[in-house]
């Protein structure tokens, strides 16, 4: 798992990398925020849509993708190690799951006793939708489109959390697998209710005579000893940074519309043991004070602009600057076109007394935030 996420991730990153050195954008890139600071910084981020199922943002090592693994892998390089925890739904079960106050639910109530039983404090939980492709094992072939994604929907939670070595593993699962059975019980028996409604107003029920002792004996054969959670731990930074690479990647990567309307506006993603303006954000992208003039001991506030949408007024192209002691740092320049009226004024509001019917107005503007 740790080799293929690596190797996938990086060349993902390498991938929009070039496109950016192109003064290429994603397909799915509605425009770009800039930002200014009171000490004169300029700053630009472009914008992606996020969604799972999009080929660029889906990618391992896209820009949201880094985003996400920036943000964690910071939050967390306090910790003594990482604890890994993987929950599976039941092939039986999952498509129950597809219902998102099931996966809302489920979620809340484990996060709850892992918080309040064993006092984790910080943590991460995130769905992944479908498991690897079974051919190439997720790296990616013919069968899946190049996407590494399994084609089943194949629900599972996802756990990171300040935590090492368990003696007593068995009996430190025990709670969890309880949460579930009740849990599965409880919306196995909401479906039991339902088909006894749907009985009782058919004309001919067999069909649902035939769901409804299905259900039931699926409520007698779930049992705890049957669930399946798998928990690891590591401490090496490398493998810690694979694990939060392959924890926060996308896996709903190959289309289907009704999973897509199912999981729409769900927030697959959720940490705890932060503040809340910290979290928020890590979510938007959007850096809160200027990191240069942090250098010098200074939190000045970055105000950010509405969305600027790609056009021929507005361009971010990008190019690489060798400072005097031989350091590289990325740059792009902020063109903004200005149409010039007769009277010499343009519409940007400044005098302009060139005559020139166009010209553009340029400005260096730090890229560190454009594609992390």
């Amino acid at each position: 798992m740790t080799d293929s996420i690596e190797t996938q991730y990086i060349k993902g990153k390498r991938f929009f990398e070039a496109m950016a050195k192109a003064g290429r954008y994603p397909a799915c890139s509605p425009g770009f925020i800039s930002g200014l600071c009171a000490g004169g910084h300029r700053f630009a981020t472009v914008q992606f849509c996020g969604r799972e199922y999009c080929p660029d943002c889906g990618r391992d090592g896209s820009p949201i993708h880094q985003r996400r693994v920036n943000s964690f892998f910071n939050r967390s390089k306090d910790w003594a190690q990482l604890g890994y925890l993987v929950i599976t739904i039941p092939q039986e079960l999952r498509y129950l799951f597809l219902n998102p106050e099931n996966l809302r639910d489920l979620r809340k109530r484990i996060l709850r006793r892992l918080k309040e039983r064993f006092k984790i404090s910080q943590g991460l939980a995130r769905w992944h939708w479908f498991g690897d492709c079974e051919p190439c094992g997720g790296a990616g072939c013919a069968i899946c489109a190049g996407t590494g994604s399994g084609k089943n929907f194949n629900p599972h939670l996802n756990i990171l959390f300040d935590g090492g070595f368990i003696a007593d593993l068995d009996q430190f699962l025990k709670p969890i697998k309880k949460i579930m059975q009740s849990f599965f019980n409880m919306i196995l028996w909401k479906e039991v209710y339902f088909l006894r409604q749907k009985i009782r107003s058919e004309s001919n029920p067999d069909e649902s005579l035939s769901m409804y002792d299905l259900v039931m004996q699926k409520i007698e054969t779930i049992k705890t000893d049957d669930l399946v959670i798998n928990y690891s731990y590591c401490s090496d930074p490398k493998n810690r940074m694979n694990k939060i690479k392959y924890v926060t990647r996308s896996t709903f990567r190959l289309w289907d519309d009704n999973i897509k309307k199912a999981l729409n506006n769900f927030r697959n993603s959720v940490v705890w043991g932060w503040k809340k303006s910290e979290v928020q954000a890590d979510e938007t992208g959007h850096e809160k004070y200027c990191p240069i003039c942090q250098q010098s001991g200074i939190n000045k506030v970055i105000s950010w602009t509405n969305l600027i949408r790609h056009s021929n007024n507005y361009k971010l192209s990008y190019h690489d600057i060798t400072e005097k002691n031989g350091t590289v740092r990325r740059w792009t320049e902020f063109s903004q076109s200005v149409k010039i009226d007769y009277g010499g004024n343009d519409k940007s509001g400044t005098n302009n007394k060139s005559g020139i019917d166009g010209y553009r107005k340029r400005f260096p503007v730090n890229i560190s935030a454009l594609f992390l």
